[in-house]
C-alpha cells in the first residue's frame, strides 16, 4: 500500500512539473507538427503573370515577315522579291533588295552551237564551199579573208572598195562598225561556169529577234544607196540601227585566173555593241523560208565574222 501509494505521488510531481512549464505531453509534437506546413508556406512563392511589352516592329523584307525586335513575335508574311528581266547582259536582280535571282541570257550563236571553228578570225584565209551560177549542181571552192575591220564615229565618202562612197553620218550614242571581206574564185569550175554566194547578216545574241537574217545583192550599182534598219534590244533598251551592204565581182583577171568577190558592211549600233555577225553560205543549203533561221540552216560550209 505504500509503495503504490509513492508511484502515484511520483507520478504527480512529474506531471505538477510539466504543468508549469505550460505544456502536455500530449500537446508538443502536434504543435510542432502543425507549425512546419506553415513555414513551407511562406518561403514559396507564387508565380507571376509574364510581363506585356509594346512591340518595336521591324518591316517585312523580301524574305523575312513584320517581327518584333524585343520578341521575336512575327506578323503577316514576306512580302516576296520584286525581279528584273534577265537579258544577255545583266542577270535578273531583285528591285527591292538587290539580290541576283537568276543568271545572263546564252547567246543564241553559243545556244545553237555556231560559236565554233566557222567564226572567223581578222585576216586568215578560209576555204569558202559553194556551187557554180550555170549549174547549180557542181561544187566550187573559193578563199575567203576578213581583210579589215574598223569601229569608227562617222565618214563621209566612205570607200567600199568597188567604186562606191557611203555617207557614214554620226549619230548620238551610236558607232559604225564596218567589215571588208574578199572571196578568191579560181577553181576549174568557177572558170567554166561562174559562181554563186550567197551572205547572211546575223545577230549573235537574238537571232529570231533579228529581221535582216539574209540578203544578198549582186549588182553593185543596186546596192548603192541600199540601206535597212533593223532594231535590237542592249541591256534593257531599245535601238534603231542601219546597215550598208555592198558586194560585186571585181572580174577575171587573166594573169591570175581568179575572180574576186569584194563584200563590205557597216553597221551603226549603239556603242559598245558586239553582237552583229556577217556570213558566208553555200548557195546550195540557203533554202529561206517563212520560220527557217541561220541555226536552221547553216552547215559545215558555213562561214562567220562577228563585229566584236
Amino acid at each position: 500500500m505504500k509503495k503504490t501509494l509513492g508511484i502515484i505521488l511520483a507520478m504527480l510531481m512529474v506531471l505538477s512539473m510539466l504543468t508549469a512549464c505550460g505544456q502536455t505531453p500530449a500537446e508538443t509534437k502536434p504543435a510542432e507538427a502543425a507549425e512546419q506546413p506553415a513555414a513551407e508556406a511562406e518561403t514559396t512563392p507564387a508565380p507571376e503573370e509574364p510581363a506585356e511589352h509594346e512591340h518595336t516592329w521591324v518591316e517585312a523584307t523580301c524574305t523575312e515577315p513584320k517581327t518584333c525586335s524585343v520578341c521575336g513575335e512575327t506578323e503577316g508574311e514576306p512580302i516576296g522579291h520584286s525581279a528584273t528581266e534577265a537579258d544577255y547582259w545583266n542577270p535578273s536582280v531583285c528591285e527591292v533588295c538587290g539580290e541576283e535571282l537568276g543568271p545572263v541570257l546564252t547567246p543564241d550563236f553559243v545556244t545553237y552551237k555556231l560559236d565554233d571553228e566557222r567564226m572567223m578570225q581578222l585576216g586568215e584565209t578560209y576555204d569558202y564551199n559553194t556551187v557554180t551560177r550555170d549549174d547549180p549542181d557542181m561544187p566550187t571552192v573559193a578563199k575567203a579573208t576578213v581583210d579589215s575591220y574598223e569601229i569608227i564615229p562617222s565618214a563621209e565618202d566612205y570607200d567600199t572598195g568597188l567604186d562606191t562612197a557611203w555617207n557614214l553620218e554620226a549619230k548620238e550614242g551610236y558607232e559604225w562598225r564596218v567589215v571588208k571581206m574578199s572571196v578568191v574564185f579560181g577553181d576549174e569550175a568557177a572558170q567554166a561556169n561562174g559562181m554563186k554566194w550567197y551572205i547572211c547578216r546575223e545577230n549573235y545574241y537574238d537571232i529570231v529577234g533579228h529581221d535582216d537574217s539574209a540578203t544578198t545583192i549582186e549588182d553593185a550599182d543596186a546596192a548603192k544607196e541600199a540601206i535597212k534598219t533593223f532594231m535590237i534590244n542592249y541591256n534593257g533598251e531599245e535601238y534603231e540601227c542601219a546597215c550598208y551592204g555592198i558586194d560585186s565581182l571585181k572580174g577575171w583577171d587573166l594573169t591570175t585566173r581568179t575572180n574576186t568577190l569584194i563584200i563590205c558592211n557597216a553597221i551603226q549600233v549603239p556603242v559598245g555593241y558586239d553582237g552583229f555577225v556577217v556570213g558566208l553560205m553555200n548557195s546550195a543549203t540557203a533554202k529561206w523560208d517563212e520560220g527557217v533561221h541561220i541555226y536552221d540552216l547553216a552547215d559545215a560550209d558555213t562561214l562567220f565574222f562577228r563585229l566584236a
